[in-house]
């Protein structure tokens, strides 16, 4: 997929996405809130960040938050790794349930890599569900995508799929009017699919899940954890 390509396709996806998103939210009745337990954290902490509100009561969104990088561990380890995937990906959640919580106890609780997860959505469903984590609390967003990755099935190919990922994202601590807010949010989702555009542009990056290391190489697939092992090991000599 080249350059063109991918601007056709967040082009594409953007139109589709709006106008369904916006239909379903223009049709759809809100949903009586259920007291529920929030989501377990299964996956791992968000690095420390200053506390943000993502809307007020009159659901304003605090798009610069909403749109900041999502990163773990050590700002300043030895290596970068940053993650481009789409939430209804197969290969992506495959990476997400297998290979991340080695990744993650090798190298990122260790202090040797610093990883960084940006959307590439390639689908309306993804679009959303990207929304949705974005505007859930910060420190829900790992597990929460966790949570996405692991019911895939369950989410991403129902019609109602946007209210589907209003409720979970209820589940995991969000507020149902910022959640819905964000939804509605044009600028949120153009935010998102203008990173998707950039790093097609400036890295060609067009499938995912690829991954950026050390801001230079590109590595393209859910490769097995020895693999990626013995790639970061050789990044780690250098």
């Amino acid at each position: 997929m080249n350059r063109r390509k991918i601007s056709v396709l967040a082009a594409l996806l953007l139109c589709v996405a709006l106008g369904a998103l916006m239909v379903f939210m223009a049709l759809s009745p809100a949903p009586h809130a259920q007291p529920a337990p929030a989501i377990e954290a299964s996956r791992h902490q968000v690095a420390a960040q200053p506390e943000v509100t993502l809307s007020d009561s009159a659901g304003t969104i605090d798009l610069a938050a909403a749109l900041a990088p999502r990163s773990l561990g050590d700002p300043n380890a030895p290596l970068k790794l940053e993650e481009f995937a789409s939430l209804n990906c197969g290969h992506c959640a495959h990476f997400a349930r297998d290979v991340f919580p080695k990744l993650k106890k090798g190298y990122i609780d260790t202090g040797k890599l610093y990883y960084t997860f940006t959307d590439f959505p390639l689908n309306a469903p993804a679009l959303a569900g990207s929304v949705v984590a974005r505007c859930v609390p910060r420190e829900s967003y790992f597990s929460f995508l966790d949570f996405l990755f692991g019911s895939v099935e369950k989410w991403s190919f129902e019609g109602n799929y946007a209210d589907i990922l209003i409720q979970s994202g209820k589940l995991a601590g969000g507020d149902e009017e910022t959640l819905r807010a964000c939804l509605m949010s044009d600028p949120l989702k153009i935010g998102i699919v203008e990173k998707m555009q950039q790093a097609g542009e400036a890295h060609g990056i067009d499938s995912t899940p690829s991954f950026l290391l050390n801001d230079k190489t590109v590595i393209k697939g859910a490769l097995p954890y020895k693999e990626l092992q013995k790639i970061l090991d050789g990044a780690l000599k250098e």
